[in-house]
This record gives C-alpha cells, structure tokens and sequence, in this order.
C-alpha cells in the first residue's frame, strides 16, 4: 500500500469518526421547571455528552384577551461542559391584569440551537386551583354527583334550561374539628374564565372524622351562554371561614358539554292565572319560548292542547333569535262540566315546516304545564234515566227492573251504574252492565235484580245511581217506586190462599173449610172413643 492510499484512508476514518461525534452529540434536560404564575423566574438544567456551546436560547411569549406573557432573553453562547450540569435561570413578566383561567393550560415552547443541533422543550405553567392556595388542611370533597332531573339533556351534556341537582359529601379527614365550613360551586366557562353560575350553601361545622352531605339545584340560564362554546367546567370547594382558605380548602370538578343543536326552540316558565280555577272561568295562560339552537328562527308556533279543556289553541311567536326568548299569552275558559282534578296541557313547538322541533336525540320539543280545576263545578253526568218493572213484585221473591240510561249531554261518556236506599225492604243481586260507555243521545238498557225481604208490603223505593267520578257531584240519582204485594197466608199441606185485597171472601172461605175439617175430627174421635 502507498503513502497516499495510507493517507487517504486515514482522513476517511477521521471524517467518519467525526461524523460519529456529530450525531452522537446531544443536549438533555436533567429538570424541567413548572412556572409559577405568581413568580417571575425559573432555572432549566441542562446537560450536553459533548461539551457544545448553545448559540441561542429563546422562549415564546403567551398571549390572551391582548394580555401577553414575556420571556427576557438570555445572554448566548452558553458553553457547557460534557456531562456536567449547567442551570440556566432566565426571567418573565406576567402582566398584573392578565387571567389564568380555571382548566386551561398555559404553555410556552423553549427553543436552543448549538452548532449540531436544535432542541426544542414545552414549559407549562401550574394550573390554577378553585383553592385559591391549594389544596389545604383535613377537608376532603367526595363524591361529587350531579344529575340531569329535568329538560333535553342527560348527566354529562347539558341544554339550556335544563334542571341540574347536584350532591356533594364533605368529610373531615383530621383528628380537631373544623367550623364554619362554606362550600361554593359554580359552572365555569374556561374560554372566556367567566363564571355562568356562582354561588354557595350556608356554613356548617364538622367534628374529627365527620361527614356531611350537601345538596343543592339550579336552571341553565341560556342568556349566560354563548352557542359557540360548548365545554364547560362544573367546580365545587369546601374551605373554613374559620381557619382561612389558606388552611383548609378541597376541591373537585367536573367537565360538562353544553348541547347545542343547529334547530331546537322549547317552552319554559309556563304559568297560568290563576293556578287553581273553577268551571266556566277565564284563564291567563304565559310562557316563554326559548331558541336555545346555534341557528335563528322564523315562524314560530306553539299548539296548545287538551281534549278535556276543549283546548287545541294555535299560539304565533315568529322570529327568534339564537339564545334569546320571546313571551307568549292567551286566554281560555274552562268547560262547565269537567271534572275537579288537574289538567296536563301540552305545549308543542313548531318550525317554519310545521314540524315540531327536534334536537339531535330525536327528543321532541313537548312540555306540558299543569292546571287545576275545584269549586263550584257543575258536573253531574249528563243522563236521563226510566224503569219499569220485569218481574213479580213479591216478598222474598228476586224482582227484575230494567232501566234505560240515555246520555243526553254533547259529548261521548262512560256511565258506572250502581243502586242505593234498599236496604230497608231487599238486598241487591246484580247490575247487569255495572258500566256503559254511550255517545251524545245514545241508550242502552241496565238490568237490576233485587231480593225482596220476607214480610214487606207497599210501595217501596230506592235509587238508580249514575256516575262519571267518584264524588257526590258526579252522581245522578234516579228514584224508583215498586209495589209490593202482601205476604200469603199457608197451612201446611194445604193450599195457600190470598190474605186482604179483593180475595178476601175467598180467605173466608177456606178458613170456614178448616174449621169444620177441625169440627169433623173431633167428632171422628169421640165417637171412636164411645
């Protein structure tokens, strides 16, 4: 081998070996710091397997709501030495207005260039606690529940309106009591880090180890949403008045989706003047029509119904917009014959289609409100009744009446036929229908059978009832007279013969018949004993 092959392999093998060195040369971040955002420093330690210089050192600024974050910069090269640590502080500025939000992530990104290579790091800041100073002391939230009971939505995605009770357990965990504990929830939006709901429960104490559960509900209000966001953050804390939120403090969340369909309008806060009414009155009906879908919405109606009211009321609301209401009233008066009970009245909500509205769950918009109706009602059933007898009429025999009941009122009703005032002179053995359902000016025949009591006579009376309810003022009654004949008179292994009335010489007949059948015995005897 010559001396220039020689030489050109040896540069091939320092090129090769420097290449090595190139691609095996690193920068690593022993420790990554978590920034404060009440402090206005932090230190980064760094490593290299090399001993390269860094020749710029750079972190990004942080802006929100035209507040921004800053990083000064910091003095390069930074010379390191191989496999030795090197801290590196460097200083920000965080403006004294700007708003860490509630569960969102403030991050910046590092970013160091040697002569090798460029090493980039993300840098978050902590995130901000409900507790304002952190999780403090011996109170512990548990068990935070939280349920949908009533509207469109289920536990986890909410829509406006809905009816939202939540159930929290706060226990003292320490060994000393802990008074004048307040818990404080409210429903975040960590967009815009305001709050749509902020409240909090009466204060309360809790001895070592003790417990306490807190319930407490409240309403979506649509006019503190905005259908452009839909996740939201439900936060609950229990701190002490008593030591200071800074000594006693727990907390706990839980994310939740507002729901907002493209097309979905529903009705609220329906209200009837007055609450309880009475027949033939005038009610003042209120509602209030949300749109609480992303899109507006042009003709609007709502119908109003229920068989039993004679209620099937078109109500006309037109145009409303996204998240905003429009009022609506009308007027009804209830019927004079109706039932004293409450009313369900559906409300339906219709679109511009004449659809009723849906949300994505196929639920359609549908509420109802309730109205209750007592007082001065005129509601016996609209019935006549007539009877004639079917049978003998004689004590201790079973007499058959058959009635006629003919709905003589303007609607279809269903008839439940009963008897009352015989217990005098007989019992009752059936009702033959015991109930009938008939349309304005139908009949039908009823068959009542009575035993007839031993020993009762005369004119005797009772009461065909006729109800549509279970009160006095939904029963009609319908007096009944029958005669009764009077009882016979028997002997036995004799024929019986009618006692009073027109027959009453044949009575006097046959009792002359017996006496001399008696005479002629007693003769019979004598003589046989002579």
């Amino acid at each position: 081998m010559n001396n220039k092959t020689i030489t050109l392999l040896f540069a091939s093998i320092l090129s090769f070996v420097f290449l090595i060195t190139l691609a095996s040369a690193a920068i690593t971040l022993t420790n990554v710091p978590t920034l404060s955002t009440t402090g206005n420093s932090a230190t980064i330690v760094l490593q290299s397997n090399t001993g390269d210089s860094i020749t710029s050192f750079s972190i990004s600024s942080i802006a929100q709501d035209g507040k921004t974050i800053t990083f000064s910069p910091v003095t390069t090269p930074i010379a390191l030495v191989a496999n030795v640590n090197k801290n590196v502080s460097f200083n920000y500025v965080i403006p004294t207005d700007f708003n860490f939000k509630l569960g969102k992530t403030y991050s910046t990104t590092l970013t160091m260039n040697t002569s090798s290579e460029t090493k980039t790091q993300v840098l978050n800041f902590e995130p901000k606690n409900y507790c304002a100073y952190g999780t403090k002391g011996t109170l512990e939230i548990r068990n935070l529940k939280i349920d949908n009971v009533g509207g469109f939505g289920d536990d986890g995605e909410w829509y406006a309106l809905d009816e939202i009770e939540v159930e929290v357990e706060v226990k003292n965990t320490g060994s000393d009591d802990v008074d004048e504990i307040t818990v404080v929830w409210g429903l975040y939006n960590s967009e815009t880090g305001k709050w749509i709901i902020d409240d909090e429960e009466k204060s309360f104490d809790l001895n070592d180890e003790e417990k306490s559960t807190i319930t407490f509900s409240f309403q979506l209000d649509p006019e503190d949403l905005t259908s452009s966001y839909e996740n939201y953050i439900f936060y609950v804390k229990a701190y002490s008045d008593d030591q200071g939120e800074d000594m006693q403090c727990s907390s706990d969340s839980e994310s939740i989706n507002v729901k907002f369909d493209n097309n979905f309008v529903i009705l609220s806060n329906i209200k009837f003047v007055p609450e309880t009414t009475q027949c033939s009155q005038e009610v003042q009906a209120t509602a209030e029509a949300w749109n609480i879908g992303s899109d507006d919405q042009d003709d609007v109606y709502v119908i109003v119904y229920n068989k039993e009211l004679g209620l099937n009321q078109k109500i006309d609301i037109g145009s409303i917009d996204s998240l905003d209401k429009e009022k609506i009233s009308f007027s009804f008066t209830t019927p004079a014959e109706i039932s004293e009970k409450s009313y369900s009245i559906s409300f339906s909500v219709y679109d511009e289609d004449d659809e009723i509205f849906e949300n994505d769950n196929d639920d359609e918009s549908v509420v109802s409100g309730m109205l209750k109706v007592e007082g001065n009602c005129i509601i016996a059933p609209q019935a006549s009744v007539s009877a004639v007898l079917d049978s003998e009429a004689k004590a201790g025999k079973e007499l058959t009446i058959k009635s006629t009941i003919t709905n003589i009122g303007t609607k279809q009703a269903t008839y439940t036929l009963g008897a009352d005032s015989y217990n005098s002179w007989a019992t009752l053995s059936s009702v033959t229908p015991t109930s009938i359902t008939l349309n304005a000016g139908e009949r039908a025949d009823v068959v009542y059978k009575l035993n007839v009591n031993k020993g009762i006579e005369g004119n005797q009376v009772f009461n065909i009832e006729v109800k549509t309810g279970n009160t006095e003022k939904e029963t009609f009654k319908q007096q009944v007279q029958v005669t009764i004949e009077k009882s016979s008179f028997n002997i036995p292994g004799i024929s019986g013969f009618a006692v009073g009335g027109d027959n009453w010489y044949l009575w006097g007949i046959g009792a002359l018949n017996v006496i001399l059948v008696i005479v002629i015995i007693i003769v019979a005897i004598r003589v046989a004993r002579s």
